[in-house]
């Protein structure tokens, strides 16, 4: 049995990923890295659920496209250049492949992916030029 499988009494796997995401954030403060990893992949596992499953495509996107980027964040707290990279680039690759596999007339989960795909790819533009004057 994988972590994401192990039952939580009555909470939906948004609000189970919601509590691993502020966890992560919190021990990301505390700077307690190696706790803010654990809860980040345990978010990871939901979000991606939550994106293949599709229940609402607003919530579908955001969790995967935040997650991906507080794992970033973190790389990036603990100075992992490539790292950061990886994800921010795992998060624009996954965002593109749902959207060209969407038709255009499936509006709400195209428009989410849309907008998605520009906070991808700025989120990616802003390191690779951080990165360059670094």
């Amino acid at each position: 049995m994988s972590k994401i499988d192990l039952p939580i009494k009555n909470n939906s796997i948004l609000d189970r990923w919601k509590q691993e995401i502020v966890t992560g954030n919190q021990c990301l403060i505390a700077k307690d890295f190696q706790a803010a990893a654990s809860r980040y992949e345990l978010a990871r596992q939901f979000a991606e659920t939550i994106f293949k499953d599709w229940v609402n495509p607003n919530e579908a996107v955001s969790a995967l496209v935040v997650t991906y980027h507080n794992i970033a964040d973190l790389q990036r707290k603990i100075g992992n250049a490539e790292s950061i990279l990886f994800y921010l680039e795992k998060a624009h690759q996954i965002v593109l492949k749902a959207l060209v596999s969407t038709p255009v007339n499936n509006g709400q989960r195209y428009c989410s992916l849309l907008s998605a795909s520009k906070r991808t790819y700025s989120a990616l533009l802003g390191h690779k030029k951080c990165c360059v004057f670094a």
